[in-house]
Order: structure tokens, then C-alpha cells, then sequence
């Protein structure tokens, strides 16, 4: 994760509002993923180190126009 946000960080049209970290437990990143969007509402694009993680069917409606990136953590390759 830090190698990616050094990245998108050092891109000046870019702006990082919230990183939320959670265990392996789908609910845990849903419940954290819908306190931050609370605090931060505008959404372009959201990232996830593994869709089993925060799967995008479980995304917020008002959210599902922002782009979801999946971080693999196994070179399966994801459909979304």
C-alpha cells in the first residue's frame, strides 16, 4: 500500500482524502469504508487491496459511479 499511495501522492491532480486499513473481515471494511465516505462524500475512485476485502457489489448506490480499483493479492486476475 505505501509504494501505491507514494505514487498516486506525487501526482499533483490527485488528492488522497481518507486511507482505511482493516483486518481480513468484509463487514469491518464496509462499516469503515461508510464512516469515511460520511467525512469525505466526494468519491471519484476507490481502491482495495483485494475485492474479498471490500467486494464492489457491496459499495454504497450513492458511490458506484466512482471508479474501483482492486489491488490482487494473487495473480488471479479480477473482473469488475
Amino acid at each position: 500500500m505505501a509504494g501505491f499511495l507514494n505514487q498516486v501522492t506525487a501526482t499533483p491532480n490527485i488528492q488522497v482524502n481518507a486511507v482505511v486499513n482493516t483486518d481480513i473481515d468484509p463487514q469491518q471494511a464496509l462499516t469503515r469504508l461508510t464512516n469515511t465516505v460520511q467525512a469525505h462524500p466526494e468519491v471519484d475512485w476507490i481502491y482495495a487491496i483485494g475485492s474479498f476485502l471490500l467486494a464492489p457489489q457491496s459499495i454504497p448506490p450513492e458511490y458506484v459511479e466512482a471508479t474501483y480499483l482492486d489491488g490482487a493479492l494473487t495473480t488471479a486476475q479480477s473482473q469488475h
